[in-house]
Parts: C-alpha cells; structure tokens; sequence
C-alpha cells in the first residue's frame, strides 16, 4: 500500500507522459535527485548515502521506469530490516556506469544464497523478517526493465560494503 501510495504521488507531482517517454538524462545526478524527492516516503525508516565518484552516464531511457526500478530495490531494503542504503557509481568507461546499491539489512536468506540468480525469476519469493510478504514480481520486473534498457542486474554478495546485500547495475549506452 505504502509503495503504491508513493507511485500515486509520484504520477501526481510529475508529467507522466514526459516521465514515460524516454528522455536523456544524467543517470547518477537522476538517482540522486530522485531520491532527494522521493526517498522522505522512506525517511523514517531508512536513509541513503550515495558515493558517486565523479561518475557521470549520458542515456536516453524512461525515468519512470528507472524510478519503479529504484523504487523496488529500496522497497526489498526496507523488508529486510535495512536502515540504511548506499548508492555507490562508477563508470567502466565513458560507455558504461556500474551502480552498486547495498543495504545493511538482513542480506539474501540461506534459500537463495547457493544459486542467487533465482531471485530474479517470476514467482520467486520469500517471508522477510519484517512479514512484509513479497510479490515475487519486484525484481523480476526490475531486471525487466533493465534488460529492455540494454542494461543489467545481479546479485553480488552480503557483507560487502554494508553488512546487508549488495546487487550490481551495469547501465550501457552501447550495445553488449
């Protein structure tokens, strides 16, 4: 209800149709102007760091898509009792940006660590600590959009720049 509450707002404050249409944009000053914006649907719960390393990406995309993107990695954070996410960027080149955005909530569950690729299928799912029950859709439907953007997610590890998850976002302006 929260997310959708938030959605709502969302589709109110902006010109959808323009947000729909895809448009060129600064792929890391986007994130972070979005989450100056939006992230106070989160503020009580959760705060956002962001490491940008002077990283830059030029890429013409949909940003209301980027933004349900955004919107269901930090939803999955907040599920997993996570209080706070980091947004960490760096450019490959001046073709390619990786964003990695960690949590220090409770990390992927024992279920999916083995094989964490599964987490991305349909359906997948599992009863987070806070009982806030997953869809099954959230990431598939990220990975989605990312793969329709010419770009891609995945599972890099627990522990690694915060004690929770940390996933991986290559965002390509050329084709891989």
């Amino acid at each position: 209800a929260e997310r959708s509450l938030k959605m709502a707002e969302f589709v109110t404050r902006a010109d959808l149709k323009e947000d729909i249409e895809k448009k060129d944009v600064d792929i890391v000053s986007y994130i972070k102007e979005y989450i100056s914006l939006y992230g106070e649907t989160f503020s009580d719960k959760i705060s956002f760091k962001f490491e940008t390393n002077n990283s830059y990406l030029n890429k013409n995309i949909s940003v209301l898509n980027l933004s349900i993107i955004l919107d269901n990695l930090i939803s999955n954070g907040v599920k997993w009792n996570a209080k706070n996410i980091l947004f960490d960027f760096e450019n490959i080149n001046e073709k390619q940006l990786v964003m990695v955005i960690s949590d220090d909530g409770n990390g992927l569950s024992e279920k999916f660590i083995s094989n964490p690729d599964r987490i991305f299928e349909l359906s997948v799912r599992e009863v987070a600590p806070t009982n806030m029950s997953g869809s099954g859709i959230g990431l598939f439907f990220a990975k989605s959009l990312l793969n329709d953007m010419n770009c891609d997610i995945s599972f890099l590890g627990n522990n690694l720049k915060l004690s929770g998850a940390s996933f991986k976002i290559v965002f390509n302006t050329i084709w891989v």
